[in-house]
């Protein structure tokens, strides 16, 4: 091991073995490098900071022109503190037993560069507050410098902060508002009040590494400098086998190195080295590179130019018009970005060697191949054979000869670009990379980065919402900037054996009351083996609100790869470890795939009357990146069934919107199976204002059957216990869903009509929304031992028991589940005291008749004693309005599950609440959860949702 590795180990040894004394005296950290010219300011004096110092809470770290200061936390965080900076640790709260607790600094001058620890990966819970804003990093490598250069084009900001690695960088602005950046090498650049998000310069980057590494002629403390002899008497050379020194850079942005003639994987000799030496550099380096740096040594020869690529080509182009195979005709197919493949034969695609570098030639024109991995723009050219005027675009590389080029007319006099022509090109990855069947093979987590929809970016949309359609995207605006999405995450099972499941999600709620916008997104599929190749099957499955006056629209529709040459036995991932895909709509028949239709489809309807033929079909192409492959055995996953409550408006073609939710705990149910990477589960919500004349209450499957049945599949992707989803799906080429029905009135049980249900749900870590409770005043609950998130629906009921056929639809309900304790089980003495969150949607109508939809956040407190069993729940500062009541306990309709209910009145509501106790680690009632509805006169205001808690005062038994 190197020895700098061991010094450090050692120390972080040492804190975290003494860490629950050194918590209770105030120190989180030492210092692991200095150069003297720094000091602690601390309010028993200033201090000159020497190696193995502690650092308390309060600290000041202030350093000097060479000053140089590394800070190591208990966490296994780090701060690198450059010249002239002044840095306060203002908060740092740590729990070794479940790496729970925060970190908080303030950055006033000079530079840093943290390095996240176990802190970093539990949400936002590290936070810089800087004179531009509160940065929040999650699970990351970042850069804060206050005394950045001036930019090529004469402008100089105030201060820069790069997103070097991790999941998230976000930024709450003194003045309100926030924004993100979720990937790799783009910085927020602060010019006064204004902020934007700019790409990371490396010069830049360059300058600040070198002010964070100290300067020469430092002698790091010692008082003994060393000189030429002293280290040549000590051996060092010897050691080091006489090796030049080495300077680290930064690096601007992940880069797998792989080579496409190294043998296959799992064949006995150099193989296995050479697999785990690419997945150390692929995950190890991922921030810097080392570059040698000896003046006087001569200049390594060249490396020999790679070999041609290979010559599997597919191109995808907008037709003029396009049929679906529902036979509905799109005139103009290039303003929803919709693309049909073309066949490149004829023109011989082929690759060759030039004095410019290796080239794409197809017909006429050439295309450069990029010699480094990563996205870079292709200059105007004159095309005379791909897309016959003159041309511009752009092309992403990837590993393994993989590269998606966008192109698209160059001169379009402001217009849209609706004419654009994509080429994809690359090895296909082989089963065996991903599906192995090799019983050693352990279970992982994939990690892939999109890239930007380059045709939604080339019309100046900006969404990260990548499958919103863009007509709908560009009606959000620059407001989809701060949505919340999840990376694209392939899942894979112990022995690589079967299907790997897949993830991808986006959520965004933008506004209060009437002023909000929403939108969700849910793709969960698996890549299932095709022949000696991988197929990905997906659903893109959603909805959204553009005003709070509008109905809801649907989202449906296949996702699938872009196939550079499709056809049996070819892989629609990319590169000897699967590094690389295009994220599009199914384009190509996929194995297992139930839908004919192969693009997106939106529902649009307006004030909850379905609009003929208002329909919206579109697509969207994305580059996804290989960033990281993390062993599930780090990740918390478990095996269990959580129970709970659902809520929801329902809005259906009746022209009304009414409440449902939960009348048991139990009407939620999810199951999850850590050995094959799903879940599955039910949800049943009741009109509990009966006031639907036909339907009494819907049943909704998600992901697999939890009733043993075959009426649903593997859509359903379980990464972690906090981070997952799942979509429904009928029986393979059946009518009729068994496990999706309602129940009418007279107690009629009518299945859906459609083979495939448009029901979605994702749990709230996976796209989380801190924006929306902070902007409330509302503060999220922790509640690490219980979940709650997202639901909704789009359902189609046409049966001869009923009158007319009904379409209804939920947008954003929500869920609370949580291992709800056994009545037996429960304290039956003392008393508890609860607080957490409520959230749930609500339907105001305005004086003119307008109605407002939208999703709302309260504060919830409850007070309970388990002698009697009587206690109290509130609701506050949800939509301005407070309310309460009184509760008494029960036993669930299972007969076996605990369970309380009561009513609920105040700001001149009056409703409803069901709530249970949730066990947790500390004892059976150590959470709460909920659902409640509540109304006004006339029912101009109603209102549905959950609620969450977690115990902050137990006595007695209930402790």
């Amino acid at each position: 091991m190197n020895l700098l590795f061991k010094i450090i180990g050692a120390a972080l040894l040492t804190v975290a073995v003494s860490a629950g004394g050194a918590l209770a005296q105030g120190r989180v950290g030492v210092t692991g490098a200095v150069n003297p010219q720094s000091s602690f300011e601390r309010s028993s004096g200033v201090r000159t900071i020497v190696i193995g110092d502690n650092v308390l809470f309060n600290d000041r770290i202030v350093t000097g022109d060479i000053g140089l200061v590394q800070v190591l936390f208990v966490d296994g965080s780090t701060f690198t503190v450059g010249p002239t900076a002044r840095v306060v640790i203002d908060e740092f709260v740590y729990n070794p037993s479940d790496s729970s607790g925060s970190l908080v600094a303030e950055v006033t001058s000079g530079a840093l560069r943290f390095v996240g620890g176990k802190l970093s990966k539990r949400g936002n819970t590290v936070r810089f507050r800087t004179p531009g804003g509160t940065l929040g990093v999650r699970g990351g490598i970042v850069n804060i410098d206050l005394e950045p250069g001036c930019l090529p084009d004469g402008r100089c900001p105030s201060q820069t902060a790069s997103f070097v690695f991790g999941n998230e960088l976000t930024l709450d602005l003194p003045g309100g508002g926030s924004r993100r950046i979720h990937r790799t090498g783009y910085s927020f650049v602060f010019f006064g009040g204004q902020v934007e998000i700019m790409p990371t310069s490396e010069v830049d980057q360059s300058a600040l590494q070198a002010r964070l590494t100290g300067r020469r002629g430092a002698n790091g403390g010692s008082l003994n400098v060393p000189t030429d002899a002293n280290v040549v008497r000590s051996g060092v050379p010897q050691i080091n086998s006489a090796r030049a020194p080495i300077t680290v850079l930064p690096r601007p942005r992940p880069v797998i190195l792989t080579s496409r003639y190294s043998p296959e994987p799992f064949v006995p000799g150099i193989t296995r080295t050479t697999d785990v030496i690419d997945d150390t550099v692929t995950e190890g380096a991922q921030s810097d590179y080392v570059r040698t740096d000896v003046a006087s040594q001569e200049p390594p020869p060249p490396p020999p130019p790679p070999p041609p690529p290979t010559e599997n080509v597919g191109g995808y182009a907008t037709p003029e018009t396009y049929i679906t195979q529902s036979g509905v005709r799109i005139e103009n197919p290039g303003e929803t970005d919709i693309v049909d493949k073309v066949d490149l034969s004829p023109f011989d695609p082929h690759f060759v060697e030039t004095s410019k570098g290796t080239e794409l030639v197809i017909g006429e024109d050439s295309l450069p191949f990029p010699a480094t991995l990563g996205e870079s723009e292709i200059a105007p050219f004159d095309s005379k054979t791909l897309v016959g005027v003159r041309a511009r675009g752009t092309v992403v590389r990837g590993p393994d000869d993989f590269a998606l080029y966008y192109l698209q007319e160059a001169d379009t006099g402001g217009a849209d670009p609706d004419r654009v022509l994509y080429l994809v090109t690359g090895d296909p990855t082989k089963r065996g990379a991903i599906l192995s069947n090799n019983p050693e093979t352990s279970a992982t987590v994939r990690t892939y980065d999109l890239s930007d929809d380059f045709q939604k970016r080339a019309r100046g949309i900006r969404s990260e919402l990548r499958l919103l359609n863009p007509l709908v995207a560009r009606e959000f605006g620059d407001a989809l900037e701060g949505a919340s999405e999840t990376p694209y995450l392939i899942v894979t099972r112990d022995g690589a054996a079967g299907t790997a499941q897949t993830l991808y999600g986006g959520l965004f709620i933008d506004g209060q009351g009437s002023e909000q916008r929403s939108a969700i997104n849910v793709d969960s599929g698996f890549v299932v083996g095709d022949g000696e190749g991988l197929a990905m099957v997906g659903r893109r499955r959603g909805s959204y609100r553009v005003s709070a006056d509008q109905a809801s629209a649907v989202m449906t529709g296949p996702t699938g790869p872009m196939e550079n040459v499709p056809g049996e036995g070819e892989s629609s991932l990319y590169g000897r470890k699967g590094e690389s895909f295009v994220y599009t709509s199914g384009l190509e028949k996929q194995p297992n795939s139930e839908d004919g239709e192969r693009l997106f489809f939106d529902l649009q309807r307006s004030d909850g009357i379905l609009v003929e033929p208002d329909q919206l079909y579109s697509s969207a192409t994305s580059a996804g990146q290989l960033t990281g492959n993390t062993p599930a055995s780090e990740l918390s996953r478990s095996t269990r069934t959580l129970t709970g409550f659902a809520s929801g408006m329902v809005e259906s073609t009746a022209r009304v919107v009414r409440p449902f939710r939960s009348t048991d705990v139990g009407d939620f149910t999810v199951s999850f199976n850590a050995e094959e990477s799903n879940l599955g589960g039910i949800i049943r919500v009741t009109d509990i204002t009966e006031a639907d004349p036909v339907v009494r209450s819907y049943q909704l499957a998600f992901g697999t059957d939890i009733f043993g049945g075959k009426s649903s599949s593997t859509r359903a992707t379980y990464v972690d216990d906090d981070n997952f989803a799942a979509v429904a799906t009928g029986p393979a080429g059946r009518p009729g869903s068994p496990q999706t029905t309602i129940t009418t009135d007279e107690g009629q049980v009518i299945r859906h009509t459609g083979t495939n249900p448009d029901t979605y749900m994702i749990s709230s870590d996976a796209v989380p929304q801190p924006q929306l409770f902070e902007s409330a005043g509302v503060t999220e609950c922790e509640c690490a031992f219980m979940e709650w998130g997202w639901w909704g629906t789009a359902t189609d009921f046409d049966d001869k028991k009923l009158e007319k056929s009904r379409k209804d639809f939920v947008h954003l309900g929500t869920w609370a589940a949580g291992d709800v304790t056994r009545a037996v089980d429960l304290p039956t003495t003392g008393t508890g005291s609860y607080e957490g969150h409520a959230v749930g949607s609500v339907v105001s109508q305005t004086p003119d008749g307008t109605r407002n939809r939208y999703v709302a956040v309260g504060d919830l407190g409850v007070s309970y004693n388990f002698g009697s069993r009587t206690g109290q729940v509130a609701i506050t500062n949800f939509d301005g309005h407070d309310f309460s009541g009184t509760v008494a306990g029960g036993v669930a309709r299972d007969g076996v599950s605990n369970q309380f209910s009561g009513q609920l009145s105040g700001s001149g509501l009056s409703g409803n609440t069901r709530g249970a106790f949730v066990r947790g680690p500390r004892g059976p009632a150590q959470g709460v959860l909920g659902t409640f509805d509540v109304r006004g006169e006339s029912n101009r205001y109603r209102a549905v949702g959950n609620y969450v808690g977690q115990g902050r005062v137990l006595t007695g038994t209930a402790r």
